[in-house]
């Protein structure tokens, strides 16, 4: 079964759909597993929406492939918004104009170039091929004419030069209507760039980092998640006869459902770190906990992951692209601050509860984080409707506090018939303390 990972369509409501071009655009050959720009283009005439946002991170791809498209996007009667959120390179960027409005990300990248070919014959097919691609050019050049209004001379010109635009110089060029948001480079740094010959240093990172690939996102976000099991029904899918084999695999299509692997050992099993996706009717998924959990072990979870430093940056901005998808923001960007905000009284680093995954001095994963962030909703529910302790009693319970640290009715197994007596007594101490402090007392030294 061919797979579309290079192009998304969501269209939840009538009104606005989206379209996601994330990878090299189009079919590469007759055997390819990639669908072609024909059966996108048919989900594209079936949209009713009134408005489509189309976002591009791509390197390019097929020209004819890419012409199609922006000419079914031309053709429909949405409003069409395009938002070039990383790289727009060759035939991607003429896609971006396609839309109406054209928003391009602050550090975010447009290429122009004469296009390449490839031919094997005698002396004539090679003219006849020189012949086409100059053909191909002008047509790709009418569509840079059309949205800049620059001559068409100039336009080719910094054409055959493969010239590399910022998203500043984009607007001012006529390519571009509007520079938006700054976006994390490292997401599009392991695109195959090299059949380019200028490309930035912004895009040569380490290409370890699998490349982003958008796997639909499985809907039940409970679904539990066993990392080894997934890894094994990814062997078999990814196999050419389903046996797993090491021998049958078709190593990039198993590299889709991790965030890492070591390209110098490729077609290895080891060297495919950070499982996130599992088979599900026959297609990957990406798993709600398994993106949890790998964000977890990026930041210490588990002993944490054994990955070059130079290659985190890329992990973490794939993570965070299926995070934002969920609606959710990634556990290194939940400042202690806004968490200190929820809590009346408290900030962090000032001996109070723990209020971002690493304050304890060790990283927790998602899940915990959770529970903490539920606890102290409901210690704040208990605040709500306590009355404030007296300074004598503060010190009583201070005090109190300290001398029963670690008797035996402190543990609920301490086998005590007054266990339950004694456990709401020293939550009762607690809540004082706590309602003692937001009253401005001073606070008592602790450690964790």
């Amino acid at each position: 079964m061919k797979n579309n990972a290079w192009f998304e369509i969501r269209a939840e409501a009538d009104e606005e759909a989206e379209v996601w071009i994330y990878d090299e655009i189009g079919a590469e050959g007759p055997f390819s597993e990639t669908v072609s720009a024909k059966e996108m283009i048919d989900k594209l005439k079936s949209l009713k929406a009134q408005r489509i946002a189309l976002h591009i991170n791509s390197p390019g791809g097929s020209v004819f492939d890419g012409q199609a498209i922006y000419n079914a996007l031309r053709r429909h009667p949405a409003t069409v918004t395009s938002y070039i959120d990383g790289v727009a390179a060759s035939i991607a960027g003429v896609v971006a104009l396609a839309g109406d409005s054209v928003v391009m990300a602050d550090n975010a990248l447009f290429m122009i170039h004469d296009p390449h070919g490839l031919v094997v014959g005698t002396a004539g097919d090679m003219v006849k091929m020189a012949d086409l691609l100059n053909k191909v050019a002008d047509t790709i050049a009418g569509v840079y004419v059309a949205k800049t209004g620059k001559p068409l001379d100039e336009i080719r010109a910094t054409m055959a030069e493969e010239t590399w635009y910022t998203a500043a110089e984009a607007k001012a060029a006529g390519f571009v209507d509007k520079v938006g948001e700054a976006v994390d480079l490292a997401a599009c740094a392991h695109f195959d760039l090299t059949p380019y010959r200028h490309v930035p240093p912004a895009l040569h990172l380490s290409d370890a980092a699998t490349p982003f690939v958008d796997l639909p996102i499985n809907s039940d976000h409970a679904r539990a998640f066993d990392a080894g099991a997934a890894r094994q029904r990814l062997e078999k899918w990814a196999s050419s006869d389903g046996s797993g084999d090491k021998d049958k695999i078709d190593w990039p299509k198993y590299r889709k459902g991790f965030f890492w692997y070591d390209a110098a050992n490729a077609q290895d099993f080891g060297a495919y770190k950070l499982v996130f996706a599992d088979v599900v009717g026959g297609e990957p998924q990406a798993i709600v906990r398994g993106i949890h959990a790998a964000a977890a072990v990026m930041q210490g979870a588990r002993g944490g992951v054994d990955i070059p430093d130079a290659d985190r940056p890329g992990v973490k901005a794939h993570i965070k692209r299926y995070y934002t998808k969920l609606g959710e923001t990634v556990p290194w960007e939940q400042t202690s601050k806004a968490a200190a905000e929820s809590m009346p009284g408290e900030s962090s680093g000032e001996g109070g509860m723990p209020v971002s995954p690493t304050d304890v001095g060790r990283t927790l994963s998602q899940a915990s984080y959770d529970k903490i962030a539920a606890a102290r909703d409901h210690l704040n529910d208990v605040l709500a409707t306590a009355e404030p302790a007296t300074d004598s009693s503060a010190a009583a319970d201070v005090q109190a506090h300290s001398s029963d640290a670690g008797a035996a009715g402190d543990r609920p197994d301490a086998g005590s018939g007054d266990t339950q007596s004694k456990m709401e007594s020293q939550v009762t101490r607690l809540v004082r303390l706590l309602a003692k402090r937001e009253h401005g007392a001073p606070k008592e030294e602790t450690s964790c």
